[in-house]
């Protein structure tokens, strides 16, 4: 998975955490259709799953059980990216890349915060 082109994050506090998580939350089915409808109109033909965590650093999860070229992994993670930073007013997010194994294919991951 390419890792490149992270965004500083604003700010790391709890508080801040879990409003910008209950906004994502309210808006969770509206931004899966956005990226579904954005990874089709790309040719980005693999299926996603968003995840919304109650701990630790990042706003949301985004992961796949398929196994996308790296291209098309980053194309789709930025695609992410940009539609939940528009529902949090336009402010900077940054992907990680996070490895995550399930299965004998392994699934690819990412945390946003």
């Amino acid at each position: 998975m390419d890792t490149t082109g992270q965004q500083d994050y604003p700010a790391d506090d709890d508080d801040n955490l879990e409003i910008l998580r209950s906004t994502i939350r309210q808006s969770l089915t509206e931004i899966a259709n956005d990226v579904g409808i954005g990874m089709r109109d790309a040719g980005l033909n693999f299926p996603f799953g968003l995840a919304v965590p109650n701990s630790g650093p990042s706003l949301m999860s985004m992961v796949t059980s398929d196994d996308p070229n790296d291209a098309d992994w980053t194309r789709a993670t930025t695609m992410v990216c940009q539609i939940v930073a528009q529902k949090l007013g336009g402010m900077h997010l940054r992907c990680r890349a996070l490895e995550c194994t399930m299965g004998p294919s392994g699934n690819n991951r990412i945390g946003m915060s």
